[in-house]
């Protein structure tokens, strides 16, 4: 049975009492109970919880997919959906309440997805351009463990940040019940994840909440970000499509088959080639490496985005990894 909202009385629960509606919170029919009713319920575990949360610098860059034959026109398309659009509760958002989903690694993306051979799939690029501020949800060693993950959980999640054995004891509910692997079609054993990531975002100096990835065993960050810090703070790089073609295990075999730029309106313009970099003229580009992907930067170290056209020639690349070194199976080139 859910609590009376108008009952619940604004104060910290015991542990005892903590332990008993995790009990029964677990019991609740998702089939038939909201995510707006489950926000009712977990709110007791959430009066005097804390979180410590990363911020993470301009200039994260950021991967989206969708699987889909014809080829979108606008910028507009390759980001989150109208509202109208989401009638399922995802992971981290409720019906009706879309999220900027993306990763911090290019090759999750194929798999979050599902992406299967003979899929074409449109891997957009984009890049935050302020201070990004993220509530981590699901990570644990635990969690880890259990995913078969071959790194370590990443500093920036902020395990260690732990107040007393109660604050433990509702970390791990959150943290198992956020990271529950969801089968095709039962769309809606997400409601209680979709509840806990929702109320772990509030105010507005926080952007959305980062969880690893369960597509790929926890070997990467997603994030599922507000739609107006989106639309405000995250900037569109360029797209590509791929055509899958082999799966197996957490490695993805892919072919580039064309790639597009967007022009000031956001409409995109598919080249019908390759992604390549020009050099300029006397000058050098140095590649690094982003999240399994490469980007081109001039002396000054400034970001050069692709130049569709003759191929140019290869520049010597340079390997700078701007997040935490990352144990990840191979990106599908």
């Amino acid at each position: 049975m859910i609590p009376d909202p108008s009952l619940i009385k604004l104060k910290c629960c015991t542990p005892e009492e903590a332990r008993e509606l995790i009990e029964r919170i677990r019991k609740l029919d998702l089939k038939v109970t909201t995510v707006e009713a489950l926000k009712d319920a977990l709110l007791p575990l959430f009066i005097g919880y804390q979180c410590k949360a990363p911020i993470f610098d301009p200039g994260l860059k950021l991967f989206r997919a969708h699987k889909r034959n014809e080829k979108s026109t606008t910028v507009r398309a390759l980001s989150y959906p109208p509202a109208e659009y989401v009638t399922k509760p995802q992971r981290a958002n409720g019906e009706g309440r879309p999220k900027f989903y993306c990763s911090s690694f290019r090759n999750t993306i194929f798999f979050e997805i599902r992406a299967e051979p003979g899929d074409l799939v449109t891997l957009s690029h984009w890049r935050t351009t302020a201070h990004l501020t993220v509530n981590p949800v699901g990570y644990s060693k635990e969690v880890f463990e259990r995913t078969g993950s071959t790194r370590e959980v990443p500093a920036y999640a902020h395990t260690d940040f732990v107040v007393d054995a109660q604050h433990k004891l509702i970390q791990d509910f959150f943290r198992e019940e956020f990271t529950r692997v969801v089968p095709d079609g039962s769309d809606h054993e997400y409601r209680l994840a979709a509840a806990i990531a929702e109320k772990h975002v509030g105010g507005p100096h926080l952007h959305g909440v980062m969880y690893p990835t369960m597509a790929q065993a926890a070997n990467a960050e997603n994030f599922a970000i507000d739609p107006v810090f989106a639309d405000a703070n995250i900037q569109f790089l360029y797209a590509e499509i791929y055509r899958i073609d082999s799966r197996e295990g957490f490695s993805c075999g892919a072919t580039r088959i064309d790639a597009a730029r967007a022009d000031a309106t956001g409409a995109l313009t598919w080249s019908g080639e390759q992604v390549r970099w020009l050099v300029p003229l006397r000058g050098t580009l140095k590649m690094v490496e982003e999240g399994g992907d490469w980007t081109a930067r001039d002396v000054f170290g400034n970001e050069v985005l692709p130049a569709f056209g003759p191929p140019a020639a290869k520049p010597e690349p340079g390997r700078v990894v701007t997040l935490p070194s990352l144990a990840l199976p191979p990106s599908p080139h």
